[in-house]
């Protein structure tokens, strides 16, 4: 499947998107271009595979709101906006994200892409705690990847929560100012 949505559609278009509850899903094969976001991914137990996304405004793939047990694999994201992959916790659910592993993913120019997005941070990989009182992300598993923000992103990979997450032999050859976890 091939998803390319035009400058006329607004900023929170995605191409995939998975409501809270679904389990199950195999998004595999897919290229997106010029979407807000590629995969706004609620459900469990998915598999996010092989997936090609090029000059997206704001997020690649996105897991959050409790999404948990999900293969985040062998994607090839470029030119994100804000963040190549974005794990995330909840502030509309009291459920954690988590479990799910984000391995051999291929991270470049993320924050290069159409829309900038100056006042905001903006790396590789972010594991945001966003709403701790509800929920948050807690074993997760990131490794095996490369990001590289070709000197524009703040950090590579960044991990904002106090809870117990794997981060380990990933290649961040361009850290970014501020650096990586």
């Amino acid at each position: 499947m091939s998803i390319e949505l035009t400058a006329q559609q607004n900023y929170q278009t995605n191409g995939i998107s998975t409501g809270p509850g679904g389990s199950g899903f195999w998004i595999t094969d897919n290229s997106f271009v010029h979407v807000s976001q590629a995969i706004d991914h609620y459900a469990n137990g998915s598999f996010i595979d092989n997936n090609y996304i090029y000059d997206v405004d704001a997020v690649g793939i996105k897991l959050i709101h409790g999404a948990s047990n999900n293969y985040a694999r062998y994607n090839k994201i470029f030119k994100a906006g804000l963040y190549g992959i974005y794990i995330v916790g909840s502030n509309a659910t009291a459920a954690n994200t988590t479990g799910n592993v984000g391995t051999a993913n291929e991270i470049h120019d993320t924050a290069k892409g159409r829309a900038q997005w100056p006042q905001h941070t903006r790396g590789g990989i972010w594991l945001d705690r966003h709403s701790p009182e509800l929920g948050t992300v807690v074993n997760n598993q990131i490794y095996n990847n490369v990001v590289d923000g070709n000197n524009a992103v703040d950090w590579g990979i960044s991990c904002s929560t106090n809870q117990p997450n794997e981060i380990y032999g990933n290649s961040v050859p361009d850290a970014g100012t501020i650096g990586s976890v």
